[in-house]
């Protein structure tokens, strides 16, 4: 994904693109990138970076609204998800 923007990960009608994989159900794509980026405070850092390109190929359309009522993970989940 090179450099993410927050206009990257926006589609024509506003919503967040997130791209899930490895089996990982896509709620839980939405509450790693909720966590790891300060709940999408910060998406330049390299933390939501690494969590965006690991979370490839399959993509998943949210409400922002959604993905803001979301609450965030505990940093034990969150490093337990890419484990593997």
């Amino acid at each position: 994904l090179g450099n993410p923007s927050i206009d990257d990960l926006e589609d024509a009608r506003g919503r967040f693109i997130f791209h899930a994989g490895h089996g990982i159900l896509s709620d839980h794509i939405i509450r790693l990138v909720d966590k790891k980026c300060n709940c999408l405070g910060c998406w330049n850092s390299s933390t939501c970076k690494r969590v965006l390109e690991l979370s490839r190929p399959k993509a998943f359309s949210y409400n922002l609204k959604d993905v803001y009522d979301l609450p965030c993970q505990e940093p034990a989940y969150v490093s337990s998800v890419y484990n593997d």
